[in-house]
């Protein structure tokens, strides 16, 4: 189809005053001359497409910009020309045109010309052509063009993203439309959506949520993708993160450690072949992501037998073969994630070679070659998958988004990796896309112009920068973007992050408190101030359909609101100590309840904006349970367990500072009622126990209730020595602070960041006890954490020392375990030595440090961390 026609033209008073092009992704090459572009009142307008979808879109977006643009003075004839050109005449319709003949433009290549009375736009393929004018857009938003020269061609052919719709959120098909749509216009071109439980299988009803997606919308969806040349990719969790699906009773036989699916179970393969029947029909693309990761506990129950005999590689294996079987005769093409295979290359032969590895990597290492080496190397396919670092946090990590990105796909191209898959994640369910774009959109210039390894991220992410600010916000913003997203790594730990944002205002860990920490605190308070008067200044001249303006602005406020309940922390332990007035500290309260309020509300409309009903109703229960630890703060009683044992035991001392009423308390699993003892005096205790406590006033009204587990043996209380400082990471690895270790509190190994475990970095652990005097003891035992997939490993043993004087020591025992350091699973070991009739004045324990990562861990040779627990003494 041609299309030739005249129309008002247009100037753009815009960003950039230097000539430069400004454009995302940045071309494969550029070739600048004298002149500019001269905008016109008049266009002469040629498309020689027979895509009716870019002719009518060409049409609209010129009807739209002669609207919203300002007319120039002067009269001048231009003249923009869309162009196919066959492969056979390519060479020489470059040459007559004085082009560089040379560039091969491949499927997804043009090139365009710019003198001052015209833009020419050439192509091979309508795909291209479609690409082009995407540049062509975006050209246009700059406040001049430059004549020149563009040569482009992207990197990878396979420049896909991923929405993650299983673990929260499920967009509306208007806002997957539009994720296709902008995106689309960076030139991404492939698009899965990580589906665990979501589909609405007609074969199995009973899994997917009422607002589940359907295989209607699925094709709708395609039919859609395909005007703007996305491909969508079928997805199916296949092995481990099923639990969603396992939970349930006509499907829980079939688990395993609750979430995997169990390769024993020939159920398990009949339901897997029902889920690719109906992925199959729905889907038209190439491809199916079957995932297969991080199948934590893998062998150890039902499957524990086939572990045995076959090895827990080969039983992997086993069932990825099972899957391959399941899918050949649909001609799909399989993905999968690559971590399992990382922990036991060995498989690798074991597997069909026409499956596609993707090794995914989401921190920000400065080279991911350890992990690609071996994967290039083998006879596989492979992609490359970083993350945009939104997950689990108010707004995204852009820092290490940049770093992940700019380094992985840098290395996945040196190696030969033919696709890249953008990720983003919603781990905790509190996830909110529009504040995605950025890291999407850095994903699409590295994905379409991949950095060499001679390259400067530094200077790419400037260039970027500036090119984002033009074509997505239309102002200088980014700069004012990256102080606030420059708080993930700022003064205040985890100030973007949810686990911040819902974090009770209790326990009070030293970190949190003190002058040091209010000097800091109100740094950062003052911070966000000015950051969000600048990004509500600048948002008022930004482009009017900028999908992401109302959603930063609630991410600055929910920081807000997490740096106000930190400083509220901090005069509340002022408070303890007599040095803050109960007035101030109940006002501070009440303003915290009220901002919280007016969050849930906009979380509500923002949510619902791009979302289904969906899960709406976990995140308005987390924000109601903030709440009401808020509400019923001035009714929480503390409880102190002294550090030193006397002939009456350790004392335990209650209180609650803000409460008019008496404190009742049980031990032993109880919960407090009027029936409770009252709390008058302090509490002795010469033996483990749990004491519960609350203070209020009628029996009918809601407790805030604390509870705690005190541990009671002879080491409580006497640390003399620990050779390194803990990690300050995260405030709650202090453990509760210097005498963690021996407190009498015992860590969760179902939780890393519950405030019992004490975390170190990089080093052997030494910790040295005095008892003051010559003690018998009978025991000691000493728990450790282990989760190689967060970095943290088991010592590799434990030796014990004796000393009579704490100078000399003498090596009484030393401990090891069996636990494989390829384990995926979060596993507690507990040392453990007996000691007949021995008496000790000082003993030290030195846990070994296991040393870095290993080389098949996604951030090999970084430096791992020991987590210890309570050192007991009986």
């Amino acid at each position: 189809m041609r299309i030739k026609l005249l129309f008002l033209g247009f100037i753009i008073l815009n960003l950039g005053l230097k000539a430069q092009y400004a454009i995302l992704p940045t071309p494969f090459k550029t070739v600048q001359s004298e002149g500019i572009f001269q905008y016109s009142l008049n266009h002469q307008i040629e498309c020689y497409s027979r895509d009716s979808f870019l002719n009518a879109s060409l049409n609209q977006w010129l009807k739209e910009e002669a609207a919203n643009k300002v007319a120039p003075n002067k009269m001048v004839q231009t003249k923009l020309s869309l162009q196919l050109v066959g492969q056979k005449k390519w060479k020489q319709y470059l040459g007559k045109l004085l082009l560089q003949s040379s560039f091969e433009p491949g499927a997804e290549g043009y090139v365009i010309k710019i003198e001052k009375n015209s833009i020419l736009l050439l192509a091979q393929t309508e795909t291209a052509l479609f690409y082009g004018f995407q540049t062509l857009k975006q050209l246009f938003q700059l406040a001049q063009i430059p004549c020149g020269e563009i040569y482009d061609k992207p990197s990878f052919a396979i420049r896909a993203w991923q929405d993650d719709i299983s673990r929260g959120p499920i967009p509306t098909m208007g806002q997957l439309k539009e994720e296709i749509k902008r995106l689309s216009a960076y030139k991404l071109n492939y698009f899965t959506l990580y589906t665990e439980h979501v589909f609405k299988y007609q074969s199995h009803t009973d899994i997917a949520p009422n607002d589940g997606i359907s295989s209607a919308e699925i094709m709708e969806l395609e039919r859609f993708a395909k005007l703007y040349h996305v491909e969508l990719i079928a997805n199916q969790q296949s092995f481990g993160h099923m639990e969603k699906i396992l939970a349930k009773q006509a499907y829980s036989y079939l688990a395993e450690k609750q979430h995997i699916l169990s390769p024993t179970q020939e159920g398990s393969y009949k339901l897997l072949a029902d889920f690719y029947k109906e992925q199959v029909a729905a889907f038209k693309g190439k491809y199916i992501h079957i995932n297969a990761d991080e199948t934590f506990g893998l062998g150890t129950e039902q499957s524990k037998h086939m572990a045995d005999s076959m090895g827990l590689g080969n039983l992997y294996a086993y069932h990825i073969n099972r899957i391959y079987d399941l899918l050949k005769p649909s001609g799909k093409q399989i993905l999968m994630w690559s971590d399992i295979i990382g922990n036991y290359p060995e498989i690798k032969s074991k597997l069909p070679k026409d499956i596609i590895l993707i090794p995914w990597a989401y921190h920000p290492a400065n080279d991911f070659k350890p992990m690609l080496e071996p994967i290039a190397m083998s006879d596989f396919n492979f992609w490359v998958a970083p993350g945009i670092n939104n997950w689990n946090n108010l707004y995204p990590n852009l820092e290490d988004t940049k770093t992940n990105c700019y380094n992985l796909i840098r290395d996945g191209y040196f190696f030969g990796a033919t696709g890249v898959l953008n990720t983003s994640w919603d781990d905790d369910g509190y996830a909110l896309f529009g504040n995605n774009w950025q890291g999407f959109i850095w994903g699409a210039e590295l994905s379409w112009n991949a950095p060499l390894q001679t390259g400067n991220a530094t200077q790419r992410w400037l260039s970027f920068e500036e090119a984002f600010d033009t074509q997505f916000w239309g102002i200088a913003l980014s700069s004012t973007i990256l102080k606030f997203a420059a708080l993930h790594h700022g003064k205040l730990a985890k100030a973007l992050t949810n686990e911040k944002f819902f974090e009770p205002i209790f326990p009070l860990y030293p970190e949190y408190i003190g002058d040091v920490a209010e000097v800091r605190t109100l740094a950062v308070r003052n911070e966000l101030s000015q950051i969000y008067k600048q990004t509500d200044s600048l948002l008022s001249f930004a482009k009017k359909d900028n999908p992401s303006s109302a959603y930063l602005k609630y991410a600055i406020r929910q920081a807000q609101f997490s740096v106000d309940k930190s400083l509220f922390r901090i005069h509340y332990s002022n408070f303890l100590n007599q040095h803050y007035s109960k007035e101030k500290i109940l006002e501070e309260l009440d303003l915290l309840k009220g901002n919280l309020q007016n969050i849930r509300t906009d979380f509500s409309y923002l949510y619902l904006q791009e979302n289904r009903t969906w899960w709406l109703d976990k995140n308005l229960k987390k924000l109601d349970n903030c709440y009401q630890d808020l509400e019923y703060l001035p009714k929480h009683c503390l409880i102190n367990a002294s550090n030193e044992l006397t002939k009456k035991g350790r004392e335990i001392t209650l209180k609650a500072p803000l409460s008019e009423n008496s404190i009742y308390y049980c031990t032993n699993e109880c919960l407090p009622s009027f029936e409770s003892k009252v709390y008058e005096k302090p509490i002795y205790i010469k033996e483990n126990v749990q004491l519960s406590c609350a203070s209020f006033a009628s029996e009918t009204e809601r407790r805030n209730i604390n509870t705690e587990v005190l541990n009671y043996h002879l080491g409580i209380g006497k640390i003399k020595k620990i050779n390194i400082p803990y990690s300050k990471y995260n405030p709650a690895y202090s453990g509760g602070g210097p005498m963690a270790l021996a407190d009498g509190r015992i860590g969760d190994a179902s939780n890393l960041s519950s405030g019992r475990w004490q975390g170190y970095s990089g080093n052997d652990l030494i910790i040295e006890l005095d008892f003051g005097k010559a003690t018998s003891i009978k025991e000691l035992e000493m728990g450790f954490y282990q989760c190689t997939p967060s970095w943290v490993i088991l010592p590799s043993e434990l030796q014990i020392y004796e000393s009579t004087d704490g100078q000399n020591y003498q090596l009484l025992s030393t401990l090891k375990h069996n636990i494989p350091v390829n384990s995926s699973e979060k596993i507690k070991y507990v040392f453990k030595q007996e000691f007949a009739k021995h008496k000790v004045s000082y003993i030290k324990v030195v846990a070994k440090y296991y040393g870095p990562l290993p080389a098949f861990h996604s951030s090999a040779g970084s430096a791992s961390m020991i987590f210890a627990d309570e050192l007991i003494i009986k």
